[in-house]
């Protein structure tokens, strides 16, 4: 073929282009390598551009321009400054962001167009070897036929094959004379034959002299793969040019990348555990998944707005996590771990044990902080009723041993009549001595004693401490427990102890509460007739107006209302309460009756109290409880 022939038929193709064949083939086969990517990169560039104009419309939302980042400040940004430098840190990170996107785009495009433009001069190339035809003497031309990776080929009008490269058997399976004669899109998947045919009308029209699609092509085994396909048009002879690209493995990877992507991404979304990612430096939270969100009990617009974790941390907490958050972003702690409790906007608390640590940038630098946060709260429930176990199962054991070994006391506190000043009994109050002689206050061990049925040993060896004291000639005032109120044995044990010692029985005062004889509504009444019967008096402590309270004086017959501590308190200044101590003295008073103020503090309230007809007082101003041995002393009125 001489070169002036060549000059001729590249003068007549169609696009005017004056190609040669070079005698090398790799650079052929590189410039067709290059175009392989080329439509994956237009893609990723305007998929990069989309994100780059979604970051500059959140930083045109987050903050505002750089000639007057503070013009958009918002009235709440002004009252709070470190809101605003949060805001304008996130909008100059998205509009980094997007820069970054947009470089990304155009080196993309700049590829891209390398790789068309070797793309077309490969097709070149072909169009100008099957115009000149096969077999023509020239041994670069033919050499690139039978080398070429590509499928290169060469179609009449009407679809046939009239032309092969050796790439059509390398890819598919079929030889060139199963192919020449044949159709191309006999070879079409059924599901991508329409766009195909579409994509290729434009070169018939003649509207196009070339068009780029992908579709799916039947290889000889029966399976598919994917091929990207340029076909250009030639005015004369009328045929079609095809260089295509068998881009399987490319779909492959962008398929197992997709899949990766969607598969970290709900791993995150959904995973067990609260996670999230801060803002560069660890203020505010540019990313939290479905758990962060139900452990903290917000949504992910309130998270995304706070300032840092800190902002939901107990008040004493707050400020040493937001100290823990800047040393971890600025590199002097890699890692932190602990268990913290955080407060939900309804009011409850939730235990977390999160940890903390830097995600790197490429140098090296902390870019973000990673936050990732179990609820515990139900261990930490379940750890507290342990403890509280391990506490009862103690108090248990320390009141079985005071029982045992005699470390369970009586203190006494003298009970006056108040016209008189004049002491007339005294409560008997339970206290209980520690291995090493010290004091136990009743509230330590006696809800323990309660829970535990030790209530009613004790409140026996306090019966028979009372009868004991009464036989000496001391009237006295002994408390029972609601146990003790149901259970029949206490009445029987009083009794015994009555007729042992010989005690005139008026010397001794039952005190229970009214909710502990309605609590055993169906023993009360029973228990409150035997004492009577046994001619021992009934006291109900902690007296109150009450509905039913009338009813129940009726059905118990007491013979002493104990008034509420908290009516004592203020009756020296409260005119309310000076009306229910009133009221409560006028109901004793009309069914026969006698009050007992507890709780008395100074003289005004005792002088208060006289003034309203109560009959005796107890309290720190009449006497305090002192060990018993000493009954007589008591403060001097």
């Amino acid at each position: 073929m001489s070169k002036q022939r060549l000059r001729e038929a590249s003068a007549s193709h169609a696009d005017g282009s004056a190609s040669t064949l070079a005698p090398d083939t790799s650079g052929a086969d590189l410039a067709q390598a290059r175009d392989a990517a080329a439509t994956e990169r237009d893609l990723a560039a305007a998929d990069r551009d989309r994100a780059a104009t979604l970051r500059d419309r959140e930083a045109q939302v987050a903050g505002d321009s750089r000639d007057d980042v503070r013009s958009t400040d918002t009235p709440e940004d002004k009252q709070s400054p470190a809101r605003a430098r949060r805001r304008r840190s996130r909008a100059e990170s998205d509009r980094r962001e997007a820069a970054l996107d947009r470089n990304r785009a155009t080196s993309d495009r700049e590829a891209a167009a390398e790789d068309r433009e070797a793309s077309r001069r490969l097709m070149s190339a072909v169009t100008l070897s099957s115009t000149l035809g096969h077999g023509n003497g020239n041994a670069d031309e033919d050499r690139l036929w039978e080398m070429s990776a590509d499928l290169l080929g060469v179609a009449g009008v009407d679809g046939h094959l009239t032309r092969v490269s050796a790439g059509w058997t390398k890819t598919l399976g079929f030889s060139a004379s199963q192919l020449i004669g044949r159709a191309y899109h006999e070879l079409v998947h059924a599901d991508d034959l329409e766009r195909t045919i579409a994509a290729m009308r434009p070169l018939r029209d003649g509207t196009q002299h070339e068009v780029h699609f992908d579709n799916r092509c039947r290889a000889k085994d029966g399976t598919y793969r994917w091929l990207s396909w340029t076909a250009r048009g030639g005015a004369y002879p009328p045929v079609f040019y095809f260089v295509i690209r068998d881009v399987t493995g490319v779909r492959a990877a962008a398929l197992d990348l997709n899949v990766t992507q969607e598969l970290l991404h709900k791993g995150f979304e959904d995973a067990a555990v609260g996670m999230a990612v801060t803002n560069p430096g660890g203020a505010g939270l540019v990313r939290v998944n479905r758990m962060m969100r139900e452990i903290t009990g917000r949504s992910e617009d309130e998270l995304r707005a706070c300032d840092s974790l800190a902002d939901f941390a107990q008040p004493e907490e707050a400020e040493a996590l937001r100290s823990l958050l800047a040393r971890l972003a600025v590199g002097d702690l890699d890692y932190d771990e602990a268990e913290q409790q955080l407060v939900r906007p309804n009011g409850d608390t939730v235990w977390i044990q999160r940890s903390i640590s830097p995600l790197l940038d490429p140098h090296g630098t902390a870019a973000s902080l990673f936050v990732r946060a179990i609820d515990i709260s139900e261990q930490k429930r379940r750890e507290d009723i342990d403890d509280h176990r391990l506490v009862e199962a103690s108090w248990i054991r320390r009141i079985r041993h005071a029982i045992d070994h005699d470390r369970v006391v009586l203190y006494t506190q003298p009970i006056i009549a108040v016209a008189t000043r004049e002491v007339v009994q005294h409560e008997l109050l339970l206290r209980m001595l520690d291995e090493n002689g010290d004091l136990i206050l009743p509230l330590e061990f006696l809800p323990t004693a309660e829970r535990h049925g030790l209530i009613e040993e004790l409140d026996a060896w306090v019966v028979s401490q009372a009868v004991k004291l009464a036989a000496q000639g001391e009237p006295v005032d002994v408390n029972l427990s609601a146990a003790s109120i149901g259970n029949p044995e206490i009445l029987n044990h009083i009794e015994r102890e009555l007729g042992r010692r010989k005690v005139d029985p008026a010397k001794l005062v039952f005190e229970t509460t009214e909710a502990a004889l309605l609590k055993n509504a169906e023993r009360g009444e029973p228990f409150a007739t035997r004492l009577t019967e046994l001619g021992c008096s009934l006291a109900i402590d902690d007296f109150g107006p009450v509905d039913g309270s009338l009813t129940n004086l009726e059905r118990y017959s007491p013979d002493y209302l104990k008034i509420d501590i908290e009516f004592v308190r203020h009756v020296a200044s409260s005119t309310a309460a000076q009306k229910v101590v009133r009221d409560i003295v006028a109901l004793a008073a009309d069914v026969g009756q006698q009050t007992i103020a507890e709780g008395v503090e100074d003289e005004e309230t005792l002088v208060a109290l006289d003034a309203l007809g109560v009959d005796f007082a107890q309290g720190f101003y009449v006497g305090r409880p002192a060990p018993n041995g000493n009954l007589i002393a008591t403060r001097p009125l």
